[in-house]
């Protein structure tokens, strides 16, 4: 089985609890060097495309607004 050096090992998009406008989008990544990565969300239903860059933990978060 391959596995490439740095994959995502979870994610969550959601709309926010308290604002339905809102979107929450987690994004975390496993491997090696996983601190500083560029991550491209695509939401082609609402036509957004969001950039992320993860945490020294291979984590990325967003919370952003759509209309």
């Amino acid at each position: 089985m391959y596995v490439p050096e740095n994959y995502i090992q979870d994610y969550f998009i959601r709309l926010d609890n308290d604002d339905t406008g809102k979107l929450d989008i987690t994004v975390e990544l496993n491997g090696e060097n996983v601190s500083g990565k560029e991550i491209v969300v695509e939401l082609n239903e609402i036509n957004k495309k969001i950039t992320l860059k993860t945490d020294e933990n291979g984590i990325a978060h967003s919370s952003k607004r759509f209309h």
